[in-house]
């Protein structure tokens, strides 16, 4: 179950399964980084000066976190300057001051040419949610995934998927001993992912076939395919669901089709 949580060490806002199974011990620090700067005993504390001006550009409506950053210290250490000085902390809003500075025209441009947040996350340095609400709060609505929600679908070999109908692949791959990744970067196109690749092969599940934009990103991605001379295999709900054997049949050992 995911919920919001404030971390412990820099009062910053994020979400956690708390599912005891899922992630044991979770919930208390937003990263690695604050659970470590947390165990390595007292925190660094402001000076008289350095405490009026965290307050000076907290009150002019730069976010603690920012502060915290550029004075070497946690969020809640300026957050008890500004208390200790008289003043209130703001409540989070869906307006608040942005944690990480992250050019958000640069990023709408480079989902819209069908980049994921995944990816977006790993060139810019934060978490895919952090892109996806930098992207929101820009007005941009986020693609949705076929038949399911976000990385919620656990796979037999331990992968955790998007849709079901990536979920019956990447069984299907796993049953029949293919090595295989899951959304990998192209190696022609490092701002993109497949779904899959298995054998040197990419496999694309194309799931909302009605949806005009998204079939528009399609094209334009089966181009990309195309441009770089790399092999895709292209499955439809049908396919995936009915006639999966024959769809995957060239990636298997032997077969005429195969192509490993």
């Amino acid at each position: 179950m995911l919920v919001t949580r404030i971390c412990k060490e820099c009062d910053g806002m994020f979400r956690v399964d708390i599912t005891p199974a899922a992630h044991p011990g979770r919930g208390t620090y937003c990263s690695v980084s604050c659970r470590a700067d947390a165990g390595r005993g007292k925190p660094k504390a402001l000076t008289r000066d350095e405490a009026k001006e965290a307050c000076r550009r907290y009150n002019s409506g730069e976010s603690s976190n920012v502060i915290a950053r550029d004075f070497g210290v946690s969020g809640s250490t300026v957050a008890l300057a500004v208390r200790l000085a008289g003043g209130k902390m703001r409540k989070f809003t869906a307006n608040a001051p942005l944690r990480v500075d992250i050019p958000v025209a640069k990023i709408a441009a480079l989902y819209a040419q069908g980049s994921s947040t995944t990816v977006l996350g790993k060139i810019f340095g934060c978490s895919a949610p952090t892109i996806a609400n930098r992207l929101k709060r820009a007005g941009v609505k986020l693609r949705g995934s076929p038949r399911g929600g976000g990385y919620s679908i656990r796979c037999k070999d331990g992968h955790v998927v998007r849709s079901n109908l990536e979920r019956l692949v990447d069984d299907w791959l796993y049953g029949h001993e293919i090595a295989h990744a899951y959304e990998p970067e192209l190696t022609f196109n490092p701002l993109m992912t497949g779904d899959f690749l298995a054998r040197g092969v990419y496999i694309e599940v194309w799931g909302m076939e009605k949806n005009q934009r998204y079939n528009q990103r399609k094209q334009e991605k089966l181009a990309q395919y195309a441009a770089a001379g790399a092999s895709v295999i292209s499955l439809l709900p049908d396919q995936v669901e009915n006639h999966l054997n024959s769809a995957l049949d060239s990636l298997l050992e032997g077969s005429p089709y195969s192509s490993g």
